[in-house]
């Protein structure tokens, strides 16, 4: 090989490795992008989420979580037709008590 065809080549590999990193850059610098705007998206949604929970929370609209633990007085039993599963309750409980403050004195 002669030496200007050495330096070509030097040339060559050395250019694609520039544009090997100006294409790294390049990605890098798109992925900070598109992170920063779902930063802020993230940050936007989460003012709306706060400043409706005060608006509902000052309005009196908010509502007390469904609760749904039964009573212990009545007791519930699913059957399925034809089935021979005993419909009792698995526990004896005994009836409330009623606190002391709410029992009448004669």
């Amino acid at each position: 090989m002669t030496n200007d065809t050495l330096r070509d080549l030097r040339q060559r590999a050395e250019d694609a490795a520039y544009t090997a990193v100006g294409v790294g850059v390049l990605g890098f610098q798109h992925a900070q992008v598109r992170r920063r705007a779902a930063q802020q998206r993230l940050v936007s949604a989460t003012h709306d989420a706060r400043t409706q929970a005060v608006t509902l929370s000052r309005s009196g609209q908010t509502q007390s979580p469904w609760n749904s633990s039964s009573s212990p007085v009545f007791t519930m039993a699913v059957t399925v037709a034809g089935s021979t599963t005993p419909t009792r309750p698995h526990r004896k409980r005994a009836a409330p008590t009623p606190p002391a403050s709410a029992a009448s004195t004669p």
